[in-house]
């Protein structure tokens, strides 16, 4: 007995094979799944049929079809030649007749065996298997223990080329795409239209296709919607972080089959997917992709879902493996469909990789230079990593942009600088390769400034990136507040200079000290002054006089006023006569923060001493004795800053009894 067996190089013959593994446990399949793997087999003839004699795709772009006729054409020689590539395997015989059969994977993952009698002349005559297929010589009854030896062996020889071929490309991910932040959806067409070979052949085109991305939260999210007769979610954005996570994803993904509803996938993608705020949904204000990989049969009435997936600014795309409608195809595309719509044969998809990674880059190609916390002095320069630690350093120069060029409209706007603008104002400032920030100070307010990043590479040339930001308005607050009119329940607070171009309106805050209720008041930014009212009496007060800029900021400044004591008058005053020379004098006091009477006497019209007496506040009559004729008696409150209006009355005694006098006087 002799055996042959070719093991491909390619990653995903692990999957075919699961695939066939499937396919054999799986049940009988309806007479509508069985049609359409039948008429997929059918259409794989006739696509072969096409290769080989070089015919063109109807509606695909001459550069598509030239890589689909080369691309076969190249096959077909290494078929000729017998070239490893070429996966042909001939079955060795013993040149006596005995049995040979070969096994035949790519078509749906079934195994079909061929065998005949043949004589020794016809033994190198016969057609060679097609792709992926295991050749051996038989003899009776070992045929079948034969099959599964080698299937086990090639399955672990699958799994070590796999491991040399990840490592051969781990070197490679590492030079990626460290650029890009966005939410890629892939609309995989995987119904029965698709055959098991077709399907993992797609599969491999999104692996080799996604490996460069770098993932994460603030980098590149992928998700995989899979159409069939329902639609499946095979995984959403944020499911994979790694590259790992994705590939193994990937690899696990079983095909659907049954029918071809583009349309409910196209539905749940935009419901669902593509909707900022759903629960694993795409991220707000991102970039979207969608990427539609099919067979081009029969995709349904996909022009209006897939116009309104663009009209909420997902940017579509699309990869065709068949003869699919061109004309429809175009439509759905997001301009341009030079570089936005494929056509290429299913073994041919590597052709299109790195061109399709490259429309896809510049759609979700971050703005990897991003200005933050822009203040009146300061500002903080934010970038995507381009370098690492080792590699090279980052070169940051800071400048204000001329007048001229600010005035033509420069990013970000703002006032611009004088034309004499100094060197002294550039800066410059070196980061580390690790380093994903800077912190720039010593700016001027209401300047508008570029900052250019250059990375300075020890391995590559890179490009330097740009941008342009201006600082905020310097903020002002009064300069100078005044107190005036200050009285028991109310004081005219002013403040300066106005501001009438920077400042939208003035802030009036005032609290009783230590603590009390904030009250406040808006003045309009032409005033200078206002009245605060229903203050407490004998308080001090807190007043913050808060200038609102048009930009949102404020500035203020406090100060501390007081309210007068309430210096209430007195409220009654009576002389009683109690002797010949003698008089009772009582009064009403008011309370408050009274603190005593004052009490004063003098002979009429002025003449003769004065004489007085201070009596707590607690004392309201009091006696006095050898008074003068017509003596005039005042009594007057005392409170802890002044003394309050009092009363005045004229003393008459028993003996002549004159009318009683009253006035007021003031001492305030």
């Amino acid at each position: 007995m002799s055996v042959c067996a070719h093991f491909p190089t390619d990653f995903y013959a692990r999957m075919q094979w699961e695939n066939i593994a499937r396919q054999k446990s799986r049940p009988v399949r309806s007479r509508r799944q069985n049609g359409h793997e039948s008429s997929g087999r059918r259409r794989e003839g006739r696509q072969r049929e096409g290769r080989a004699t070089g015919e063109a795709l109807p509606g695909a772009p001459i550069g598509r079809q030239r890589g689909i006729r080369e691309g076969s054409a190249r096959k077909g020689r290494e078929d000729r030649e017998g070239g490893v590539s070429s996966s042909a395997c001939v079955g060795a015989g013993d040149g006596k007749g005995r049995s040979r059969s070969w096994t035949r994977c790519q078509t749906g993952g079934e195994s079909l065996r061929d065998s005949e009698e043949a004589s020794g002349e016809r033994g190198t005559e016969d057609r060679a298997p097609p792709h992926h297929c295991i050749c051996h010589g038989v003899c009776g009854e070992d045929s079948a223990r034969t099959l599964d030896s080698i299937m086990e062996l090639r399955l672990a020889l699958t799994w070590i080329l796999a491991g040399v071929f990840l490592r051969a490309r781990a070197s490679h991910v590492n030079t990626v795409l460290n650029c890009c932040e966005g939410d890629v959806l892939f609309v995989l067409d995987s119904s029965g239209s698709v055959s098991s070979y077709e399907f993992s052949r797609m599969l491999a085109f999104l692996s080799e296709l996604l490996q460069p991305f770098s993932l994460g939260p603030d980098q590149v999210q992928v998700g995989l919607l899979q159409v069939g007769t329902v639609p499946h979610l095979q995984f959403s954005f944020g499911s994979h972080s790694t590259q790992e996570g994705l590939q193994a994803a990937l690899i696990d993904t079983q095909q659907l089959r049954g029918d071809t509803n583009t349309e409910a996938a196209l539905k749940l993608a935009r419901e669902e997917v593509m909707r900022p705020g759903r629960v694993h949904g795409a991220r707000e204000g991102l970039p979207k992709v969608l990427v539609w990989v099919t067979d081009g049969l029969q995709p349904g009435a996909v022009e209006e879902p897939m116009a309104a997936l663009r009209q909420d600014g997902v940017a579509v795309l699309a990869v065709s493996t068949g003869h699919g409608n061109y004309q429809v195809l175009r439509k759905v595309v997001t301009p341009p469909t030079s570089s936005h719509l494929y056509f290429v044969d299913v073994d041919d998809m590597s052709i299109i990789t790195e061109q399709l990674r490259d429309a896809i880059v510049e759609i979700i190609r971050a703005e990897r230079l991003q200005v933050r916390n822009v203040t009146a002095h300061s500002a903080v320069l934010h970038w995507r990593p381009i370098l690492s630690a080792g590699t090279g350093y980052y070169n940051i120069r800071v400048g204000p942009v001329p007048q001229e060029e600010g005035a033509d409209g420069a990013t970000g706007g703002g006032s611009g600088t004088s034309p004499s603008t100094s060197g002294a104002e550039y800066q410059r400032v070196t980061r580390p390769g690790d380093a994903k920030h800077a912190e720039l100070s010593r700016l001027r307010p209401g300047v508008t400034y570029r900052a250019t990043l250059t990375p300075e590479s020890k391995v590559m040339l890179l490009k330097p990136l740009t941008v342009t930001f201006t600082t905020l308005p310097e903020v002002l607050s009064p300069s100078v507040i005044m107190v005036s009119d200050s009285g028991s329940s109310s004081v005219r607070v002013s403040w300066g200079p106005l501001q009438v171009d920077a400042v939208q309106s003035y802030k009036v805050e005032y609290s009783p000290l230590p603590g009390g209720p904030v009250r406040m008041i808006t003045v309009d930014r032409s005033q200078n002054s206002t009245l605060l009212t229903r203050l407490q009496p004998d308080t001090q007060y807190l007043v913050t006089v808060s200038a609102v800029h048009s930009s949102g900021q404020e500035k203020a400044m406090s100060v501390k006023v007081c309210t007068q004591e309430e210096l209430l008058p007195l409220a009654d005053l009576q002389l009683s006569p109690v002797g010949g020379d003698s008089v009772q004098v009582e009064w009403k006091g008011s309370a408050g923060t009274l603190q005593g009477y004052w009490v004063t006497w003098q002979g009429a019209n002025g003449s003769g001493l004065t004489s007085s007496r201070y009596l707590p506040p607690d004392t309201l009559s009091t006696v006095l004795t050898q008074l003068p004729a017509r003596a005039r008696v005042c009594v007057s409150p005392v409170y802890r800053t002044a003394r309050g209006d009092g009363l005045c009355c004229t003393a008459s005694f028993l003996s002549d009894a004159p009318p009683r006098d009253y006035s007021y006087y003031s001492h305030s």
